[in-house]
């Protein structure tokens, strides 16, 4: 999925499986040139990266803690489909204003013992 507009720091293609424990593969695509690019990323990086693009789209600190640490995480597990490959998606959600960046959750109704 191609995502963002010129200058976006989010304008890019995501495509990702789980490499070794401590490694993702991105595949990342040119929207104008289709230039495929792989780049393999330590756990670091890619938190990183996932932080910086959740942060330009306008998610609180604690929001982009909780989704990042969920999606590397499903990567090294080797649940790439719930994984970065999300980013896209959660992204355009958020622009379209489908999605609250900033929003906490609460409990509407707990009918539990």
């Amino acid at each position: 999925m191609v995502i963002g507009d010129a200058g976006d720091p989010t304008r890019l293609h995501l495509s990702c499986h789980a490499g070794e424990m401590m490694a993702t593969t991105m595949k990342l695509v040119n929207r104008e040139t289709k230039e495929e690019s792989l780049v393999d990323y330590v756990v670091d990086k890619l938190t990183k990266v996932t932080r910086d693009i959740f942060r330009a789209a306008g998610a609180s600190d604690e929001n982009n803690e909780v989704v990042t640490a969920a999606l590397v995480g499903a990567n090294l597990a080797g649940h790439d489909s719930h994984g970065v490959i999300r980013i896209p998606s959660y992204v355009q959600t958020i622009k379209r204003g489908a999605l609250d960046p900033t929003a906490r959750p609460s409990v509407a109704s707990d009918r539990g013992p």
